[in-house]
């Protein structure tokens, strides 16, 4: 009986033990596979957390990508409508240089005076004069740039707008011509009665006067532009001469001092408008 109690004894504790070590490898298996599960979550959080990461910085690379398109596009437009307004500016210029090289050429055409003009044989001396002072002019002219032609252009413009150009020819048909700013409308013509000189005068002024009287009232300025033909009557174009300054009286007492009377005697030149034919 002593012998084999201890025998007995240790076949418990063997089994005890086996029991032991099984307990144990199945903590350790679940340990194992707890660490393993939480390690699959973690690195399937990684993951997603990586993936989400990934469309936000796609959706921000994107948002990013159109802002700098939109820019892209809007300097483009910007700098097509720079250019457009440059060409535009330059194709502007370009026909205001043009139109001003024509402007001059035409003033300076048209103011280049005939040196045929002047007839010697037939000429008295003041026809000479007149055309010698239009010709300076007109050397002036064509002496001028495009901009100082250009002014020169402006300012008798505004005089214009400013002022009326009223015209009195002595023809040598032996009648007055009187146009009111080179306007068909306002051209009259007569002839002087009288026997005196002084009578003509008189005459010159009645007939001015009945004539302007039935036109609309002047600008501020009126510029009266006086000329005789070289083959006109001297009592007729000497009478309208010495009624001059009355006439500029009467009119500023007819318009009430409203409007400035001056005139300019031209001299003698022909009008072919009026002038008999050579």
């Amino acid at each position: 009986m002593n012998l084999k109690n201890p025998i007995r004894a240790s076949r418990i504790v063997r089994f005890q033990l086996t029991s032991l070590m099984d307990l144990l490898l199945i903590i350790v298996f679940a340990q194992y596979m707890e660490f393993h599960v939480t390690q699959e979550n973690a690195r399937r959080e990684s993951q997603t957390q990586i993936e989400i990461a990934k469309q936000t910085w796609q959706k921000d690379l994107l948002k990013t990508t159109n802002q700098l398109q939109t820019i892209r596009d809007q300097f483009s437009r910007q700098r097509k409508e720079l250019q457009d307004e440059r060409d535009a500016s330059l194709s502007r210029a370009a026909e205001a240089n043009l139109r001003s090289e024509l402007a001059e050429k035409l003033v300076k055409r048209f103011a280049t005076l005939d040196p045929k003009i002047i007839d010697t044989e037939r000429s008295p001396a003041e026809v000479q004069e007149t055309v010698a002072n239009a010709k300076a002019l007109s050397k002036r002219i064509e002496d001028m740039d495009s901009s100082e032609v250009l002014r020169f252009l402006v300012s008798y413009d505004e005089l214009l707008k400013r002022a009326d150009i009223w015209t009195i020819h002595v023809s040598d048909r032996g009648d007055v011509e009187f146009v009111a700013n080179d306007s068909p409308a306002g051209s009259h013509d007569f002839r002087l009665e009288g026997r005196t000189q002084q009578a003509r005068s008189k005459s010159f002024i009645d007939r001015m006067r009945a004539e302007y009287l039935q036109m609309q009232e002047p600008q501020g300025t009126v510029i009266l532009l006086v000329s005789y033909s070289p083959r006109a009557i001297a009592g007729n174009y000497q009478s309208v001469l010495d009624g001059l300054p009355e006439l500029l009286d009467t009119l500023a007492a007819d318009f009430g001092g409203r409007t400035r009377f001056e005139f300019s005697v031209v001299g003698a030149m022909v009008d072919p408008k009026h002038d008999l034919p050579r």
